[in-house]
This record gives structure tokens, sequence and C-alpha cells, in this order.
């Protein structure tokens, strides 16, 4: 969709039970040939409908990007999707393989995104504490070679 005027271009406003929301928006989604509007623009961003959806969001966004962090750190390949259609196809065909409604698939993906973030936190601690036992040792065995010479080759036996 261009933004030029020449365009041919309709304005609706579009009413729908919220219940119907995720289908609906996700089907003009995949248009790609939209502009949403901000009805709600005299509202605070706290009072607007979908704020607490939008929060959660942006804090599975910032758990993933936990994620992308720790495995850039350990040089794991990220794989991505360079075509939003692809992906959109994927994911619609992955949503009704699912035999759940497809509104519950955020709280799916937020719950498995979490539990793998506290599991991959935890793994982060444990190897830490690894790191850090393994430096004293080695710092140890240092001490311990520069005091041979003083101490004698009889008490390393």
């Amino acid at each position: 969709m261009s933004m030029f005027r020449s365009d041919r271009m309709g304005y609706y406003n579009l009413i729908m039970p919220r219940e119907y929301a995720w289908e609906v928006l996700n089907e003009l989604g995949n248009l790609d040939c939209l502009q949403f509007i901000d009805q709600n623009s005299h509202e605070t961003a706290f009072n607007r409908p979908y704020s607490g959806y939008i929060k959660r969001c942006e804090d599975l966004e910032a758990k993933i990007q936990t994620i992308e962090n720790a495995m850039k750190r350990f040089e794991i390949k990220i794989d991505r999707c360079d075509d939003p259609k692809i992906f959109l196809y994927d994911l619609k065909t992955f949503l009704l393989t699912r035999n759940k409604a497809d509104r519950t698939y955020f709280d799916d993906l937020e719950t498995f995104i979490e539990e793998r973030g506290a599991s991959l936190t935890e793994h982060l601690k444990n190897y830490e504490s690894l790191i850090d036992n393994y430096d004293s040792l080695v710092e140890y065995k240092q001490v311990l070679l520069q005091t041979r010479p003083y101490i004698g080759d009889s008490e390393f036996r």
C-alpha cells in the first residue's frame, strides 16, 4: 500500500464484539492494505482498552530480547523469517493444527517464554557460579605452583 493521494482509498468504521477481535484483526492484517486511525487519541495510554495487552507484549518482547542476548553471547544461531507473508502463513497453519482457539495462543506463548526465561536465568546463574569456581581453582593452582620451590616437591606428592 502506498501513501500517495492518487491511490483509491475508503474510510470505514469497524465495530465488532471483543470475542471476534483477534480473528477479524488477523484477517485484516493479512490484507496488507490498511491504515488504522486512533479514535482514542484523547485518552491517556493507561486508560485505553488494550493497554494491558500492549504492556504484556512489551514485557514479552523484553524477555525474548534477553533470550536472544544470551544466544548471541554463546554464539547460538538465531533463525529468523525475513518474509512476513511466509511467517503469517506458517503461523496460520500452526494455529489450525493446535485444536485451540487462536486467541489463546498468546497466553500459551507467554507461559512458554516465561518458563524458558526462568530456566535460562537459572542456567546462567549456575554457569557464572561454575566460571567463578573454575577461576578460583586456577588461582589456587597458580599459588601452589609459585610456592613449590619454597616448600619443596615432597609436599606435592
